[in-house]
């Protein structure tokens, strides 16, 4: 198929410069908060970015609608290839409000490998960092480990499958025509645990009330440890989304007041993945 290469053979665009973009924040932007846009952009290769497509919400679409002709005024270095020729090149990057500063890189995961279990030694949901080589079909010739988890077999299970499930595309030029690229991929694997169904009324109850009053759907993942009686010690927010709604305290008060039930089994370390629909907590 293609190698796993352990040193960097092609280089992902870079930012050069990003002029902030002030806004006057939506009204229900709270002070002194922020709201990220995450965006996944194609850059020229003369560093101009061609395309530009909302990858996950902010939560505010006025501020995630500003967010494409905020990137369209930075400037890249151009992505690179094994020889060192320049390529069109696909990023991720945030546009973080009010202020309009743009940050590049992935906020969460392309693709996640679920495991049944991680394995002895390995701890958290690590994520392996890749450059992908890609041809003018679409075909991966190339897959450059930028940031390994610690594992050859990972690495390698995420330059296979990770990138078999991301249904890699070529980059389209300005024009329309596909280009060679170097492709920016994240693999995150994680092992979650398994609970009953909690009752609707204690979603309500716990759901962020600014969320709820702006029909807002959100996620949280948890990481906590689980006793032997099937309690749940030193939970803390691994992840959650949007931001700037508390859907992270919001599933670690269901944690606290015991709705969570796991299996005996589920000892030690645990990730717990709350979602969040508004529709069905009214």
């Amino acid at each position: 198929m293609f190698g796993v290469l352990a040193a960097l053979a092609a280089a992902l665009p870079t930012l050069v410069s990003a002029p902030p973009t002030p806004v006057l924040p939506p009204r229900d932007l709270p002070p002194d908060s922020v709201a990220i846009s995450d965006f996944t952009v194609a850059v020229s290769p003369s560093g101009e970015v061609e395309q530009c497509r909302l990858r996950a919400s902010s939560g505010y679409p006025a501020l995630d609608a500003k967010g494409c002709p905020t990137l369209r005024s930075a400037h890249f270095t151009p992505a690179t290839d094994s020889t060192g020729a320049a390529v069109h090149g696909l990023v991720d990057a945030q546009v973080k409000w009010p202020q309009g500063e743009v940050v590049v890189g992935a906020s969460g995961p392309d693709v996640e490998l679920v495991l049944s279990h991680m394995p002895t030694g390995v701890a958290g949901r690590p994520v392996a960092g890749l450059a992908l080589t890609v041809d003018t079909k679409g075909g991966v010739e190339a897959c450059d480990v930028l940031k390994s988890v610690g594992s050859a077999d990972f690495n390698s299970l995420a330059c296979t499958t990770g990138v078999k499930d991301a249904g890699i595309k070529p980059v389209k030029a300005a024009d329309g025509t596909p280009g060679r690229s170097i492709q920016a991929l994240n693999v995150r694997f994680a092992a979650y645990a398994h609970f009953a169904p909690i009752p609707e009324d204690r979603i309500h109850d716990a759901y962020p009330k600014r969320a709820l009053k702006q029909d807002v759907d959100g996620f949280a993942v948890i990481r906590c440890d689980a006793q032997a009686d099937s309690r749940l010690d030193g939970c803390a927010v691994d992840e959650e989304g949007p931001p700037g709604f508390d859907f992270g305290g919001a599933t670690l008060r269901l944690a606290k007041d015991g709705q969570f039930k796991l299996t005996p089994a589920q000892l030690g370390e645990v990730f717990i993945v709350m979602k969040f629909e508004s529709s069905r907590a009214r």
